[in-house]
């Protein structure tokens, strides 16, 4: 289930709470803002996502998640962002801050549309393969750049990092681009 805490984030909320409920509600906060990209209020978080929460750190049904006062919640949602390397950066009005995080929105972007855009490629030449005709109209009407369903500050697999990819193919040569009137 997206919402168990990996054993690292559980020490992570640990060394930086005082107690059970408080360190319950920090990992609740690190959980659902990586799933929602914002903080949902208390009442807003599914009872079965809190006892999955609960039973994942192994506490009594009787614990809730409490971070107690309102400012040690304030405190628990910029030790999230903190740890996703997100957050209110740009309110700093430190120019060079400000380029970096333009920076990296755009070559996060960027990747992400590049990567859509392979795995594009890869299904339209299984498709091709499998015996069906598609079209340059067609594929056209595809967008590598996804609208929605995003969890921009989700959990991503990274195991894989290590893992030679396989070459980069940018032609499609399945797919007869001759008639295609290409806007300037």
């Amino acid at each position: 289930m997206f919402f168990t805490p990996s054993p690292e984030e559980v020490t992570w909320a640990e060394q930086r709470t005082g107690g059970r409920e408080s360190c319950f509600a920090l990992v609740l906060a690190l959980k659902c803002f990586q799933k929602r990209a914002r903080f949902p209020s208390p009442d807003e978080v599914p009872d079965v996502v809190i006892d999955h929460v609960r039973r994942c750190l192994e506490l009594p049904d009787d614990v809730c998640p409490d971070h107690g006062l309102s400012r040690s919640a304030k405190a628990h949602r910029k030790l999230v962002r903190g740890l996703l390397v997100v957050g209110p950066v740009l309110a700093d009005n430190d120019p060079e801050e400000q380029e970096k995080l333009i920076k990296f929105n755009t070559l996060l972007a960027n990747l992400v549309v590049f990567h859509n855009a392979l795995d594009i490629s890869d299904i339209v030449r299984q498709l091709v393969a499998e015996g069906w005709q598609i079209t340059a109209d067609q594929l056209g009407q595809v967008a590598p750049y996804l609208r929605a369903h995003i969890s921009r500050f989700g959990a991503y697999a990274t195991e894989d990092l290590r893992r030679q990819p396989d070459p980069f193919d940018p032609l499609l040569k399945e797919i007869d681009f001759a008639d295609v009137d290409l806007a300037a």
